[in-house]
């Protein structure tokens, strides 16, 4: 086995991984093998801190071709993945990626489970970027194709458009750094007491009920939300009042019960695997989405998605007010306790000055 050693400068080797990423579906080894190849069959040769290509192979590159090539691939892995979706109906991985990128377009996360489906993506950066942080990629580890916003640039005709490229990436499994889970900001108490600002204006009753099945039960002409189980888990509690606001926030219709139903199980289901629970994943999924046309599964994917992004940010929101709530009754009784604190004072001056005259 021939033996080779390759000193290459900063410059040349920014460049090297330049052309790395360009590759399609090479490890890095692969990609340098077939480079080194390359030279010795061309009568390159590699010297210390060079790395041009031999004359024969300095050719423009054509960036346009090359994104068009890979952008069909790009469609053609998601085509693929909804396909098998309508065959089998079967997103469970495809829902994992979802929970854990989801500000991830739905393209994006189709068409990455489908060149990786035995993988939950958690944290996805260029060989370059991963480089910049000092992290290696695994031996035999090839790289993921994704579609990234580039910006805007002006149409021969004057418009503005969008530019977006296919870019390849690593997920962080894929690479020598430990995965850490990011902590929730919230606890289990505040994302309870967020979720019950939702259904505002409601009351809140306890009433003992052990034998109870469920953790809540929600009196809609009322309005009155009644803890019926004292000893229901977190998970039990949440899960609970997720169902009640759906159905009393976005109630569904009987036309659309087939459609919606499942819909609105999925995304709870990501809402709380979000949280760090872990939920049964909703049979009604799979019933759903088996047979359906590729347009109609994408769709439905895509608004099961923004349903649990709205309802995340909507208990953002309703927790940023409980916690301002909490500090102007701070404030408040602050307030009341210095007020009542200097009337006690004023009081205290006025006795004195009182029994100062009763004395002369």
């Amino acid at each position: 086995m021939k033996k080779i050693t390759i000193r290459l400068s900063d410059l040349d080797f920014n460049r090297f991984n330049k052309l790395y990423e360009q590759s399609t579906d090479k490890s890095k080894n692969d990609f340098m093998s077939t480079l080194i190849d390359t030279y010795i069959r061309k009568e390159g040769i590699l010297m210390d801190n060079v790395f041009k290509p031999v004359t024969s192979q300095r050719q423009e590159f054509d960036y346009a071709s090359y994104q068009k090539d890979l952008k069909r691939e790009h469609q053609n892995y998601i085509n693929e993945m909804l396909l098998n979706i309508s065959e089998t109906g079967d997103v469970k991985q495809l829902v994992r990626n979802m929970v854990a990128l989801p500000k991830l377009s739905i393209d994006n996360l189709l068409a990455l489970t489908k060149q990786r489906p035995d993988l939950t993506i958690r944290e996805l950066k260029s060989f370059s970027d991963w480089n910049k942080e000092g992290v290696n990629i695994k031996k035999d580890e090839k790289s993921l194709s994704m579609m990234k916003y580039e910006g805007e640039y002006k149409r021969q005709s004057g418009e503005m458009a969008k530019s977006y490229a296919v870019k390849k990436v690593f997920d962080i499994s894929q690479t020598t750094k430990d995965f850490k889970p990011t902590v929730n900001v919230m606890d289990n108490i505040e994302i309870r007491d967020a979720i019950v600002r939702m259904l505002s204006p409601v009351k809140v009753e306890a009433v003992s009920t052990p034998e109870a099945n469920t953790a809540f039960m929600y009196e809609k002409e009322e309005k009155i939300l009644i803890a019926t189980n004292p000893k229901a888990t977190s998970y039990e509690i949440i899960k609970e009042l997720l169902i009640i606001t759906f159905t009393v926030k976005l109630p569904v219709s009987e036309e659309r019960a087939v459609e919606e139903v499942p819909q609105q199980q999925l995304a709870i289901h990501m809402i709380l695997e979000g949280y760090g629970f872990r939920d049964n994943f909703p049979v009604g999924v799979q019933k759903y989405l088996k047979g359906k046309e590729p347009d109609v599964i994408k769709d439905w994917l895509n608004e099961s998605k923004k349903l649990s992004n709205d309802f995340i940010k909507g208990v953002d929101l309703c927790h940023e007010a409980n916690i301002k709530g909490k500090e102007i009754l701070k404030d408040y009784e602050k307030t009341n306790m210095e007020r009542h604190a200097n009337k006690a004072i004023q009081e205290n001056k006025q006795n004195m000055i009182l029994e100062h005259e009763i004395e002369r």
